[in-house]
């Protein structure tokens, strides 16, 4: 993995050494200054290890990490210290800032070590993001995309996911694997809903008391079922929060950003999984979150997702792929049906439609644009 180190120092002197001795065995970029570091970063890109001098002028260690951190959350900081600054660097080790602290002056062999540390810390890191975004998210995608195939859900968590990031990139705001799986588990808490309930959710206007109360249900019941799991709090909170969740404010954090942008996506999705104009669905939208902004609503009515389901073309079963949406439910003799309409198409699903009907003669009418970039 990557071994990009930055020193950052307001002594010039000391920069050039630490880049003279450590420069054979790790790319090294100096900076004199929280200013400059911050240059650097916007310049260079995300860095594995910071060091930092506590005491430079204008802007102090502690808050210089402070700054970079916000760029780089991943990167492991360690901080150079003098004697008179050993109560300063251990506040700043316990309370999480940095990995460890160095005390000048100390010897290149010293800095190597610690250094080799950190880079193992950044290492662990990424490893552990990686498992949790990759391996953990597509076990839960896996999970609920079952649960979608037994059962046709009124949503269809994998557009969710997508409207979402499309919708949150629109807006400037960042998001993680986080918001992709809290998107996902949508499925669980519907899943979990009677024969009456289902019947009452589907067919209520959204704006309706008893519609609403039920939509709490789901998401409660979605947070209940995954707080077993490790690493989810952060995602149950947010599930918990979506049904209040009406405004998207410039200032709010991101979990009330997160709690506003999966309420918006479910219900752009419901509605038009029920066949509704864009038009119409970001009127119920606006109907029940009157709170959000002309610009968020805007970008609503930009969302790519599903916004000419009125185009449809032909396709023969042997040349459906994963991705394509179908116009109309699928049925097979005897079976009944087994796709239902507005849902992606999934390997798994191609596979069987292929397996237990892949004449040449049958076509399966397919929305055009969802074809794009899968043929």
């Amino acid at each position: 993995m990557s071994k990009q180190i930055l020193f950052v120092d307001d002594d010039p002197s000391l920069l050039s050494t630490m880049k003279r001795n450590l420069g054979c065995d790790y790319t090294v970029h100096t900076a004199e200054g929280a200013e400059m570091a911050l240059k650097t970063v916007s310049q260079q890109g995300h860095f594995s290890v910071v060091i930092v001098d506590m005491q430079m002028p204008k802007i102090n260690g502690v808050e210089t990490i402070k700054l970079l951190r916000e760029q780089m959350p991943d990167a492991v900081f360690v901080m150079l210290t003098g004697n008179q600054d050993v109560t300063t660097a251990i506040n700043a080790l316990n309370e999480g800032q940095v990995f460890r602290f160095l005390n000048k002056p100390c010897k290149t062999t010293e800095i190597s070590a610690v250094i080799d540390a950190a880079q193992k810390q950044h290492n662990l890191l990424i490893a552990e993001k990686e498992l949790l975004s990759g391996t953990f998210a597509g076990a839960i995608k896996l999970m609920t995309d079952v649960i979608e195939m037994q059962e046709h859900q009124p949503v269809d968590t994998g557009r969710m996911a997508a409207s979402l990031e499309e919708l949150a990139s629109r807006m400037s705001i960042e998001t993680g694997w986080e918001e992709k799986v809290a998107a996902r588990v949508f499925t669980l808490g519907i899943a979990m809903l009677d024969t009456d309930q289902k019947r009452k959710f589907l067919s209520l206007d959204p704006t309706d008391d008893e519609h609403k109360r039920l939509f709490g249900w789901i998401c409660k019941q979605s947070a209940t079922l995954i707080s077993r799991l490790p690493r989810m709090a952060w995602i149950v909170d947010t599930l918990k929060a979506v049904p209040a969740a009406d405004r998207l404010e410039t200032n709010a954090d991101r979990q009330a950003k997160a709690a506003t942008l999966l309420r918006i996506v479910f219900y752009w999705n419901f509605l038009t999984n029920r066949g509704l104009s864009v038009e119409a669905t970001t009127s119920h939208i606006t109907k029940l979150m009157p709170n959000l902004g002309t610009k968020l609503v805007q970008e609503i009515q930009c969302l790519n997702d599903n916004r000419d389901s009125h185009v449809v073309k032909s396709v023969h079963v042997s040349k459906l792929r994963p991705g394509m949406i179908c116009q109309t439910d699928i049925t097979l003799p005897g079976v009944g049906t087994v796709v239902k309409r507005g849902l992606p198409l999934t390997a798994a699903m191609v596979d069987n439609l292929v397996r237990c009907d892949g004449s040449d003669e049958r076509k399966i009418q397919v929305i055009e644009n969802s074809m794009v970039g899968v043929l």
